[in-house]
């Protein structure tokens, strides 16, 4: 789709969801985030730069000839948040550091808010096709993301 309004390729509001046959009923689910839940943190002084977020997937493990290699094997890292903006929210990771890699993208990306783990965004650009120190995930708490997946599910009310 060319270039996001942030600069970086991609179509950010590129969301979809999986219908299962039958429901999934050995665990509970994340809970989904209320609409602008991301901008309360931050505006509360709730989310600062370098808070913990896990971030999973099933991406590269390292590089065969020079290309990425991807065992199928689901991974979580911890990563730190960085920055918000109206549609991503961007994370760091320390050098050579467990991060989100190539093939990571669609994956979900937690947070731990009063107790609950808020699935609050989806990988979707990482710096490069190595695991890397930073990456950036759709965020699902925006109008656009919600009215998406408010056709699937009940979410979140506001604060």
């Amino acid at each position: 789709m060319g270039q996001s309004p942030n600069g970086i390729g991609g179509d950010p509001f590129e969301l979809g969801v999986l219908l299962l046959s039958e429901p999934v009923t050995d665990r509970s689910p994340a809970t989904l985030p209320a609409l602008g839940l991301l901008d309360d943190l931050k505006k509360e002084k709730m989310l600062h730069s370098g808070d913990q977020f896990t971030v999973v997937g099933y991406g590269a493990v390292g590089l065969v000839d020079n290309a990425p290699f991807v065992d199928g094997q689901r991974r979580s890292a911890y990563t730190r948040y960085s920055s918000l903006n109206g549609e991503a929210v961007t994370f760091s990771t320390a050098r050579n550091a467990p991060s989100a890699c190539f093939g990571d993208s669609g994956g979900p990306n937690f947070l731990e808010v009063g107790g609950d783990v808020v699935l609050t965004s989806v990988t979707w650009w990482l710096g490069n096709l190595r695991c890397t120190s930073w990456h950036r995930a759709y965020r699902l708490d925006t109008p656009q993301a919600q009215s998406f997946l408010g056709n699937f599910i009940v979410l979140p009310a506001s604060g």
